[in-house]
């Protein structure tokens, strides 16, 4: 497969990697590796403390970003040349974790082809991982993806995206299967954008026949089509949520206004303790009887004012503290 090629290919786990893990870490995609500028890691990522629970939803993706780590990614079966090239990395990366404080990368090779001269020599299944991981000796912290043997499983499901031929088709297929909000729809978006415009161009750089091509157009069509639609739908709710929001806010300034009004053409502070009332109910749902107290208490106009301003900005408990230290001099 020729570079430009594989670099589009590439594009595609960079596009999964890295819509599933940002924010949850330090996270590089194309990442230089010092001291020269020749060197990149297609994905660099160490999590981030505290953010752990957020990457249990990714299934593989997420239990793989457990720990600092570097992936190179290929479209084919990577060959013993490739793989030094991989560990000359991980060993620079090392080297420098020495001089600084840096966590230990351990690194992944995610290959859509099956690399069964790397497998016969030095590769196991690594313990407690899923059919189609495997991994080097201990010492070197190196595992390996072979995405074609992969199971067929909701948790592998981010990575069967990176896959090529029927590994692809199945896994876009299971994508449409998922429900609307499902996590994997909202991080696949990139790639599976990615997708669909290889197989316009050329389905054969995914490994696919002719029909194959025309069957997974339609499903990628379809499925780029309901992540639209899920996102304009979810806008849609934000924004009624929002308005809502905004309306009810409109609304409470509307009736401070009409309360400070009347109260000061009346002369009457009676009105804007009702106006107060009214906002605080609006608000927060009740007034405690205590404040209540204080409130029908007081008979000066702008202290009553100044607290129907405070009641459409401030926090609840700041807001009934300003009330309950007005207390003592309520009845003035």
């Amino acid at each position: 497969m020729s570079p430009r090629v594989r670099a589009r290919f590439d594009r595609i786990g960079k596009e999964v990697f890295s819509h599933a893990l940002t924010g949850s870490g330090d996270l590089r995609t194309d990442a230089e590796v010092p001291p020269t500028d020749a060197q990149h890691a297609d994905v660099y990522f160490v999590p981030a403390p505290g953010h752990l629970r957020e990457l249990s939803g990714l299934g593989l993706v997420g239990r793989m970003a457990r720990m600092p780590m570097m992936i190179e990614l290929y479209s084919a079966a990577p060959g013993v040349g490739a793989l030094r090239a991989c560990l000359r990395k991980q060993l620079t990366l090392e080297h420098l974790r020495k001089r600084t404080p840096s966590p230990l990368v351990h690194l992944w090779i995610v290959c859509a082809g099956v690399p069964k001269a790397l497998l016969a020599d030095g590769f196991h299944p690594k313990p407690g991982w899923p059919r189609g991981v495997y991994e080097a000796p201990t010492w070197l912290s190196l595992s390996l993806i072979v995405v074609p043997r992969l199971p067929r499983t909701r948790s592998t499901l981010l990575l069967r995206l990176i896959g090529r031929g029927a590994v692809l088709v199945d896994a876009v297929s299971d994508l449409r299967g998922l429900p609307l909000n499902a996590i994997e729809r909202r991080v696949s978006t990139g790639a599976v954008r990615l997708i669909e415009k290889m197989i316009l161009t050329d389905p054969g750089k995914l490994g696919l026949t002719s029909q194959q091509g025309k069957g997974l157009r339609v499903q990628v069509s379809k499925a780029y089509l309901e992540l639209i639609e899920q996102g304009r739908a979810k806008g849609v709710a934000e924004g009624r949520r929002e308005g809502i929001q905004k309306g009810i806010q409109k609304g409470i300034q509307k009736g401070i206004q009409k309360g400070i009004r009347e109260g000061r053409q009346k002369g009457s502070e009676s009105s804007l303790r009702t106006a107060l009332m009214k906002v605080i109910r609006a608000r927060f749902g009740s007034v405690p009887r205590a404040i209540g107290a204080v409130i029908k208490a007081t008979r000066d106009v702008e202290q009553l004012t100044t607290w129907i301003a405070a009641a459409a900005s401030v926090e609840r408990d700041r807001l009934f503290s300003m009330i309950s230290a007005s207390a003592p001099s309520a009845s003035h």
